[in-house]
């Protein structure tokens, strides 16, 4: 890589280690699936993604929708960690504190 901010597809994209199986995978279905019901609740609540997310990684929402969001984020996790020959794994999806945000905001729906 060189020092600039500057990559082409042969820097990224040609050496990403995608899966061998990758149009055999339910992925394509998956994010398509989570895209348009995530799209929906923010139509039917008038939120954008930001308003979207903190509802997501809230663990005191319980609002269907976003347990169903969550659920498919748990299936889409898991199928990627299949296409890669990873399905021993136990993600372990929950709330996490993650280390990388403000103390008051850590809390997120993550593996």
């Amino acid at each position: 890589m060189k020092n600039d901010l500057r990559y082409g597809p042969s820097d990224a994209i040609e050496t990403f280690p995608f899966p061998a199986d990758l149009k055999m995978m339910p992925l394509d279905n998956l994010g398509e699936r989570f895209h348009q019901e995530r799209l929906e609740l923010m139509r039917a609540d008038h939120i954008g993604l930001t308003k979207l997310y903190n509802r997501f990684h809230s663990d005191a929402e319980y609002d269907p929708r976003i347990e169903g969001l969550r659920a498919l984020q748990q299936e889409m996790d898991t199928a990627i960690a299949y296409a890669y020959g990873w399905d021993d794994l136990d993600l372990e999806h929950g709330y996490h504190a993650v280390s990388y945000l403000p103390d008051n905001d850590r809390l997120r729906f993550t593996i």
